[in-house]
């Protein structure tokens, strides 16, 4: 009998699956946090809010002479709670992760602000101010800003993440993220100081956020996975069809993100993205 050597063939294992990881923030890019909140603090001891809202306001305003209610109620809206999230969905074919790093996220912002505003409960300009406002006329839970806190979530989310590579794409990021928060005293909504704590409040959130789904990473085969894109495509047919903000003249950019971000994510179907291969 002749014995064939045998051939041993290396095993190679596929890269596991069985989660979806991402890396831990380390502790260093969430210090520009710690300056913004000292600031935000200092502002509101100092009594700077008032003399520095109605120096920026003008300024805001006139900036976009003839068309500050829109450009200033579509800025607003990018902050919107339930617009904002829809920002991650073309990140996530290279980065599935951020759908439940995102879902973190909005949850620690909530508590944040939702938390602080009925603690501290102050006014909002309108309520100390005589101002024609954009859009609704809100009184009280100035601080923090909650469209802020939102927008800069989402900015760090996607730097953090990795979603936001060179210069030129963090810039634009961080560029929106500062218009939200500007249109926020632009439309009459907040103080200075809102704006900061905000700002702080979403860079914390989304750093949390992230360390907590590397720490409790997610099945991509599961349900809660196969969820998420649903929950996101919930929330642009709201946006497109039924989400009232209160900023009418900025309803045109709302309606044109949700359609896109629907866009989005029926092309990353996997049945839609098969049939488009040739």
């Amino acid at each position: 009998m002749i014995h064939k050597p045998s051939i041993h063939t290396p095993m190679i294992h596929a890269p596991s699956t069985h989660q979806l990881s991402t890396d831990k923030p380390s502790w260093l890019t969430v210090v520009p946090a710690l300056p913004l909140a000292l600031l935000a603090v200092q502002v509101l001891r100092m009594g700077w809010n008032v003399p520095w809202f109605e120096q920026l306001r003008p300024v805001l305003l006139a900036a976009m002479a003839g068309y500050a209610e829109p450009f200033w109620s579509a800025c607003t809206l990018l902050g919107d709670a339930l617009v904002t999230p829809l920002l991650v969905i073309p990140f996530l074919p290279r980065r599935p992760q951020l759908a439940w790093a995102s879902l973190l996220a909005a949850l620690v912002a909530t508590v944040l602000t939702h938390a602080v505003k009925p603690l501290l409960h102050l006014p909002r300009p309108p309520a100390v101010l005589d101002l024609t406002v954009i859009g609704p006329r809100l009184l009280a839970g100035s601080f923090p800003s909650g469209h802020t806190t939102t927008a800069f979530t989402v900015f760090v989310l996607l730097w953090l993440a990795g979603g936001l590579r060179g210069p030129v794409a963090w810039s634009a990021g961080l560029l929106l993220a500062v218009l939200v928060a500007l249109s926020r005293v632009a439309v009459g909504a907040h103080w200075p100081a809102d704006l900061l704590a905000g700002a702080a409040a979403g860079w914390v959130s989304a750093w949390l956020a992230l360390r907590l789904a590397a720490r409790w990473p997610i099945a991509p085969t599961g349900q809660l996975a196969r969820l998420l894109p649903l929950v996101l495509g919930g929330l642009a047919m709201v946006d497109l069809f039924g989400h009232d903000t209160g900023y009418p003249a900025g309803m045109f950019l709302q309606q044109g993100v949700a359609a896109l971000m629907l866009g989005a994510l029926a092309f990353q179907h996997p049945g839609v993205r098969r049939r488009g291969m040739p």
